[in-house]
């Protein structure tokens, strides 16, 4: 496609400059074959091509019928507003148990720490709104997140089948990736992805460190853990230290656990791609 035609300039939102003789050839030859093909859609075609990311708005827009797609604006709208909720309130719960009542003001009357939580999820609201308003696309805010987020999600799956893994690993993992892609992208001016995949590298490496270099959780913490969840995975060094009992039974072995989650991803995207086969067929 010629790099002159624009969406715009096809549905007319803007006032475009004449075409030269050259280009008002070559626009006419695009025109006959993409015309008869399009019609009326000219313009949204010429924008999918320019960025296939419309192409799921304009399948919602052409394709569902009336009553699915108000369902599914609606099921946007629920998840959007179950996520601020849920970011905010989980933010709110940091800051008032885990540092206010713990630091602050230990025992502070519940009338006052409900107060403090209803100010910090203000302010968190605030601060959202102050980053979001800098924030130029979708696709940006998700390079953002995970990139920031990168390497720390394998900690917090190990933590449930490693014995190992302590509170000083989990606070490396959430703090290590924004060092990391702040020297990926200000110190070696790297781009997506490979600012993702040195950023991964510097969180694993920075939280296994840690991990070896501090102390794991106390064996009265470990043990109580283990009686009351019974994980699965690498807990045998706690297990044998846990009294045989009838009521407490040993987890699966790892590999049991891999296949129930390959399983469970290919259930889940099972069902994704069956509900769009039967939505659209």
């Amino acid at each position: 496609m010629p790099e002159f035609i624009t969406y715009e300039c096809l549905a007319q939102n803007i006032e475009c400059e004449p075409l030269s003789a050259v280009h008002q050839l070559e626009y006419e030859e695009w025109l006959s074959v993409w015309e008869p093909k399009y019609g009326d859609q000219l313009p949204e075609a010429v924008k999918y091509q320019q960025d296939n990311r419309f192409g799921y708005i304009f399948i919602m827009r052409d394709y569902l019928p009336t009553g699915v797609l108000g369902m599914l604006l609606a099921s946007f709208f629920a998840a959007y507003m179950s996520t601020m909720s849920t970011q905010l309130n989980w933010g709110a719960s940091y800051l008032i148990n885990d540092f206010y009542l713990r630091f602050i003001r230990p025992g502070a009357p519940r009338k006052t720490s409900i107060m403090a939580s209803r100010l910090s999820t203000l302010v968190l609201a605030l601060l959202g709104l102050a980053v979001t308003s800098q924030m130029n696309s979708i696709a940006g805010v998700w390079q953002f997140i995970m990139e920031c987020g990168a390497g720390l999600g394998l900690v917090l799956i190990l933590r449930w089948y490693w014995w190992r893994i302590n509170a000083w690993t989990e606070i490396t993992a959430t703090l290590a990736p924004f060092i990391g892609y702040a020297f990926a992208h200000l110190g070696l001016d790297w781009v997506f992805p490979n600012s993702f995949f040195f950023t991964v590298a510097f969180t694993t490496i920075s939280w296994i460190v840690v991990m070896y270099a501090t102390e794991p959780e106390p064996q009265s913490t470990l043990v109580a853990f283990y009686t009351k969840i019974r994980p699965g995975g690498s807990w045998k060094p706690i297990q044998w230290k846990v009294p045989i009992s009838e009521n407490i039974k040993p987890g699966p072995p790892s590999i049991v656990l891999f296949i129930y989650w390959v399983l469970g991803i290919a259930a889940v995207y099972g069902a994704l791609f069956l509900v769009g086969s039967i939505i659209l067929h």
